[in-house]
């Protein structure tokens, strides 16, 4: 992925947890 936009702390935090708990995004 590339191109990131400016994200503010709350979008970061969500991506964030997307990435350190892949099963909550899968589920």
């Amino acid at each position: 992925m590339s191109g990131f936009a400016p994200l503010t702390d709350e979008e970061r935090a969500v991506y964030e947890w997307q990435i350190w708990v892949p099963e909550f995004g899968e589920a």
